[in-house]
C-alpha cells in the first residue's frame, strides 16, 4: 500500500482545488515559510504527488 492510498479520492480532489487556487503561495511556503508552514505545504504537495 502506497502512502497516498490512505487518502480518499474526494479528499485529494479537494486538495487539488486548493492547490490550483493557491499554487504560488504553496510553493513559496514550501521554500521560504516558517517550519510549520513549510511542513504543511510539503505535506499537501506530497499527498498530491507534486514536486516542491
Amino acid at each position: 500500500m502506497k502512502k497516498n492510498d490512505r487518502y480518499s479520492e474526494e479528499y485529494k480532489e479537494q486538495l487539488k482545488i486548493i492547490y490550483e487556487e493557491n499554487k504560488e503561495n504553496i510553493h513559496y511556503m514550501a521554500r521560504c515559510g516558517t517550519l510549520r508552514r513549510k511542513a504543511e505545504a510539503l505535506e499537501l504537495l506530497n499527498i498530491l504527488g507534486i514536486e516542491p
